[in-house]
């Protein structure tokens, strides 16, 4: 039994480091949120219509796009996650 769980920490920690890997050398937050703007039919992704809010809305303008790349970084490193705790759940049952 110390095997399969010494097995899926090992799977878990490497998925982890993977995902890790690949969102600081690939997926580049300027690419990512260029790409995303490209996609966006409605240009919500452009922020422009923050410009509706004042001096609130230059705060949103700068500080929304960071934002939403790291949430976006941080679902995938979370999908890995859970996709590591589903496979444990699956090797056991």
């Amino acid at each position: 039994m110390g095997t399969i769980d010494t097995h899926f920490a090992f799977a878990r920690f490497f998925l982890f480091v993977l995902g890790l890997v690949l969102i600081v050398f690939l997926s580049s937050p300027t690419v990512l949120l260029t790409r995303l703007q490209a996609l966006d039919p409605t240009s919500f992704l452009s922020f422009g219509w923050t410009q509706d809010f004042g001096r609130l809305g230059t705060y949103l303008h700068k500080s929304l796009p960071p934002l939403l790349i790291l949430s976006i970084n941080a679902a995938v490193i979370w999908l890995l996650d859970f996709a590591s705790v589903i496979e444990a759940y699956d090797s056991h049952s």
